[in-house]
């Protein structure tokens, strides 16, 4: 905060970002002048960035991903594609008609096939990687 403050900063953000085998990362703007108020939505687009930019970075250091070996199950990429849409765990278990532990079961399972352990990074990996297309959202996504 003190070097912060030496070099004039008043306002910003942090964000950490976790990567595969426990890697940490993170990402922090700020401003000189001030009064940066970010809304929620501003926040959530901002940490996608960051992921998809740390994905990124990762597949440039990393050796090759073998994300094209991963199978989602149908629901899987049914709830995968709800939480893209920004629907919470409880609202997901409402749309389709099914328990919150079951819906929790399946985002445990969508973590360890993806290799991640939050719900935006697996949303962005499975986007990246095309296990899901936000547009095909609801019953029209199993015709396809």
């Amino acid at each position: 905060m003190l070097e912060a403050h030496e070099a004039h900063l008043r306002d910003g953000v942090g964000m950490p970002l976790y990567g595969p085998n426990g890697e940490i990362a993170g990402l922090g703007l700020a401003s000189s002048e001030g009064g940066t108020n970010l809304d929620r939505s501003a926040l959530y687009l901002l940490r996608a960035m960051a992921y998809q930019f740390h994905l990124a970075y990762w597949d440039h250091e990393a050796p090759p991903n073998p994300l094209g070996q991963v199978h989602l199950t149908a629901r899987e990429r049914e709830i995968l594609l709800w939480a893209a849409e920004g629907k919470s765990d409880p609202v997901i278990a409402e749309l389709l008609g099914i328990s919150y532990p079951t819906v929790r079961y399946h985002m445990a399972n969508i973590f360890a096939k993806l290799g991640v352990n939050e719900r935006t990074l697996a949303v962005v990996k499975a986007l990246r990687y095309g296990l899901i297309i936000p547009s095909f959202v609801g019953a029209d996504y199993q015709t396809r």
